[in-house]
């Protein structure tokens, strides 16, 4: 059963367009995943296979619902509210990731290029307001 979550995240500092692209955020998730599970960090990084897994480009909360924006001309700065899509088709990984968001440290700070971010709440479920988390 496939599984889309939607990160709400904030940059404590500017995150460059440089840093925005698939491969930094492909990077963000691993580390993520890593966080919690060590091997099943590297299985992901390390398979030659089709991923279980995609990420959404970084968006920006302020924009229209029905405009997604798949690329950035100028940083992101600080303070901005963000979200980010992880759609796992996997339901191995959804189990073994529950430890990330249900012990997530609201002040931890993540990297993405040369950023901070901090992961501000982890959504599983359609909301009013962000209708891009669900399961099927």
């Amino acid at each position: 059963m496939p599984y889309s979550l939607v990160l709400n995240l904030i940059p404590l500092s500017p995150i460059s367009p440089n840093y925005l692209s698939g491969r930094h955020l492909h990077a963000l998730f691993l580390t993520l995943v890593s966080s919690v599970d060590k091997e099943l960090g590297n299985y992901l990084h390390d398979s030659q296979s089709g991923k279980a897994f995609t990420l959404s480009p970084l968006q920006i909360k302020a924009r229209s619902r029905q405009t997604l924006q798949w690329e950035h001309q100028k940083p992101i700065p600080p303070g901005t509210s963000c979200w980010w899509r992880i759609s796992l088709l996997d339901e191995t990984i959804f189990g073994k990731l529950t430890e990330l968001w249900l012990n997530l440290n609201p002040d931890r700070a993540w990297h993405l290029g040369s950023a901070d971010l901090k992961i501000t709440s982890i959504l599983g479920t359609p909301q009013s307001m962000q209708p891009w988390a669900n399961s099927c």
